[in-house]
């Protein structure tokens, strides 16, 4: 229920006036008020669990009856106070009807204001006193479950009634067949005594001989008390398994060989103690002198809390308030070994109490070397720590999915109108400076909105066999120009380093962007150092790398000699929109950028960097046996001399169908402009000519673009067909929206990429 100061009363009613009323009393009492006036509304409203519901009986689409069921059928909205209120004075098979619905009272209208909230008020009274007794069952169920010790209830004739988890555990039953022979002993104990309450006297002696039982190859001892011991059939027996399998076995082989135990205690590789009640060391085993760099003499002069210091250690307070041999073993709890030279070792200590060569009461230590398992713990924390920043990324990735098709939709219209005013202006018009900032200023944005795709790892790619030497070698001119001369660009590159499945453009701004970062870091001049090579990792190079996988890898190491990264920042360098420039510096996408178009390639990237000793980052990729392909020509635009081609162009944005229409209409084209699938339907059903092109929005309402390609096709088998989008990759893929081969052109597009793409199509076709 929702918790604070004034309680939340939901109030159902389709009556206005009615539910004014009600209202009204109930925020004068001081309750918090929620309105519905259907049994929808109801029914979505009552999951936000308020703490009572005033319902109608009669509701436009639900009856009350029915909303009051379905609330205490969800497991969520079950325990909901629910109160009948109705303006109809129903009969009593209509209040028994509401009663057996669930609902916990019932009141007709008119009602006295003082009725209402004293109704609600006992009402909610009840519903509190439910949850609290609902509260201490949960309670006691979870202590129950969570005591370690196997516990069960039963009768006095032997029937289990009741198991914790830890008896659930056991072998079934061999316990059971425990219980049942220890009620019969009490029973037959209980017949000897003839007392007033001869069953608690029974179970009394029993508790001063506890039993020793074993189940398979654990041994426990079993004590037994009365609850309820009040006469009659009330009464029931707990039954406690304290697991004493350790200290039977110590205690046996300490009693049947003393030689096998020192054998023992030899030759094992944890550290094993034994001391006084004093805390005086009484032996120490081989491991434990190699450890702690002692003599025997000099260990024999030491206490224990020299080698555990106090604070950390509690086993000689352990000892001295110990039963003597055969005392229940201690918990485990960690602490900290102290070798001779002052390094210290963290541990996990076991203290059980013994008697040290048959008379002197002494406990016994088990110290066990945990500095790998403190280690694999770091490891698990540092996957945590990615694990919150890989779900950092993926809410930014969703984000910036979730505009980027608005933000192209809005960038195609302003770069499209922008490129068509830049080809109508003279070089000397005034205003064609205006019309190329704007121009510059779209690009930038779109420009932007790639940067926020890559690194969300949504961005449309085309991945093939790449040389990463070969993508190096071919940034390098603009990059001399873009970081100035007062740095130096040297490197050294595997002349056999293995090809690369990705994107050659994400790969260039991979590049781009760790050189312009370095740039950055040196404002003085320095050096840029690229360096290529293939890695390969095995199992045995995975450990304290969780970042790592097996397998053959190309890496791209990239070196600057600047000003360095501190350890703080270092941690945040691959979050977006983290910067360390001044306002205007930078967006903080440049590394944000990498890290996903690394991701999405399969591999991962790594920074290492110090104040004053400049910055490495490492790039890894999976490395691919296929060589690379020679690159494809681009497709360059072709003017149409006269118009002799119909193309129909299908968009759901009118500023976009628009822009797409001018650009094919000065080119030359007859064109068509339909704003979904039923009007491009009607329209090319009822051209008398023949329409060769259709450039077709993928996702649009009512009818998808790759559905209506399908059904003009039918009719038209010879028909090309384009398809643009605006929205990610992504999303197209995962709603099947496009058929492999489909010719594909993302948005922003350019007019140029309009007509370069489009002639493509409709040269190929005449060829075909």
């Amino acid at each position: 229920m929702k918790q604070g100061t004034a309680e939340v009363i939901l109030v159902v009613d389709d009556d206005e006036m009615g539910r004014y009323g009600t209202t009204r009393i109930l925020r004068r009492a001081g309750f918090t008020v929620w309105e519905a006036s259907t049994g929808a509304e109801a029914l979505e409203l009552g999951r936000r669990l308020p703490n009572l519901v005033v319902l109608d009986v009669n509701l436009p689409d639900i009856s009350g009856f029915e909303v009051c069921r379905r609330l205490r059928s969800d497991p969520l909205t079950c325990s909901l106070a629910i109160l009948h209120l109705s303006a109809t004075r129903l009969g009593a098979k209509d209040r028994a009807e509401g009663l057996e619905a669930g609902a916990d009272g019932y009141l007709t209208f008119p009602v006295e204001p003082e009725e209402l909230v004293a109704t609600v008020r006992a009402l909610l009274r009840v519903k509190h006193a439910e949850e609290r007794a609902r509260r201490r069952a949960s309670e006691w169920d979870a202590t129950f479950d969570a005591i370690s010790d196997p516990i069960c209830m039963a009768g006095p004739d032997g029937l289990v009634l009741r198991t914790n988890v830890a008896f659930r555990e056991l072998a079934a039953d061999p316990a059971h067949a425990i219980v049942a022979d220890c009620c019969e002993e009490l029973r037959r104990r209980a017949a000897d005594l003839h007392g007033d309450d001869s069953l608690a006297a029974a179970v009394a002696a029993s508790r001063r001989e506890p039993q020793l039982r074993q189940i398979k190859d654990r041994w426990f001892r079993i004590t037994v008390d009365l609850i309820r011991p009040e006469a009659g059939d009330g009464r029931r027996l707990i039954f406690v398994f304290a697991d004493v399998t350790a200290q039977r076995k110590a205690a046996e082989a300490l009693r049947h060989s003393e030689e096998k135990y020192r054998l023992l205690a030899e030759t094992t590789r944890d550290i094993i103690l034994v001391h006084d009640l004093k805390g005086k060391l009484l032996y120490v085993n081989r491991t434990g002198l190699e450890q702690s760099g002692f003599t025997p003499a000099e260990a024999r002069r030491k206490t224990v809390s020299q080698l555990i210091p106090p604070g950390r250690s509690q086993s000689a307070e352990d000892g001295r308030s110990s039963g003597g041999p055969g005392a229940q073993q201690r918990p485990l709890y960690e602490a900290e070994f102290v070798r001779q030279d002052g390094e210290r070792i963290p541990v996990e200590v076991n203290s059980t109490s013994t008697l040290w060569e048959g008379e002197t009461p002494a406990v016994l230590l088990v110290v066990r070397d945990i500095q790998e398992r403190k280690r694999s713990e770091l490891d698990r924390q540092e996957l945590e720590t990615q694990l919150v920043q890989a779900h950092k990324m993926e809410a930014i990735g969703r984000l910036a999915g979730g505009v980027a098709h608005d933000f192209n939709n809005y960038l195609t219209i302003i770069n499209g109108y922008g490129d068509l005013l830049l080809e109508g202006l003279p070089a000397a018009e005034p205003l064609r400076a205006f019309v190329q900032s704007i121009r510059e200023s779209g690009e930038r944005a779109a420009c932007l909105t790639r940067q926020l795709l890559a690194f969300s790892r949504k961005q449309l790619i085309q991945p093939k066999v790449l040389s990463l030497n070969q993508v190096i070698e071919e940034a390098e001119t603009m990059l001399r120009r873009m970081i100035g001369e007062d740095i130096e660009i040297t490197g050294a590159k595997d002349p056999d380093l293995g090809g690369v499945l990705a994107d050659l453009s994400q790969l260039q701004q991979v590049v781009l962007n760790l050189a312009i970062n370095a740039r950055d870091a040196m404002p003085e001049g320095g050096r840029l150092i690229f360096e290529t090579s293939n890695v390969e990792f095995g199992p045995q190079d995975l450990a304290g790398k969780p970042e790592r996988r097996p397998g053959s890898f190309v890496l791209l190491t990239v070196t600057d000699t600047g000003v360095g990264i501190s350890t703080e920042t270092l941690r945040h360098v691959f979050e977006p929109f983290f910067t360390t420039k001044e306002f205007g510096g930078g967006t903080g996408l440049g590394l944000a950028t990498v890290h996903g178009i690394v991701h999405q390639a399969g591999g991962w990237i790594t920074a290492d960097s110090a104040p004053g000793k400049g910055s490495t980052f490492r790039v890894y990729l999976p490395r691919v046996a296929a060589a690379a392909p020679a690159p494809e020509e681009a497709v360059a635009p072709t003017a149409v001399s006269a118009p002799c081609e119909t193309a129909l162009v299908v968009e759901d944005q009118p500023e976009v169908r628009s822009l797409t229409a001018l650009i094919l209409r000065n080119a030359g084209y007859l064109v068509l402009e339909a704003p979904d699938g039923a009007e491009a339907l009607r329209l090319f059903a009822h051209y008398p000519k023949p329409i060769h092109l259709l450039v077709a929005d993928v996702i649009m309402p009512g009818m998808s673009g790759l559905e209506l390609s399908r059904q003009l096709r039918e009719a038209r088998p010879s028909l090309q067909v384009l398809f643009v989008s605006g929205y990610t990759a992504d999303i197209i893929a995962r709603k099947g929206l496009l058929e492999d081969g489909s010719a594909f052109l993302p948005k922003p597009f350019t007019p140029e990429q309009l007509l370069g793409r489009a002639r493509h199509l409709l040269e190929h076709s005449a060829a075909a």
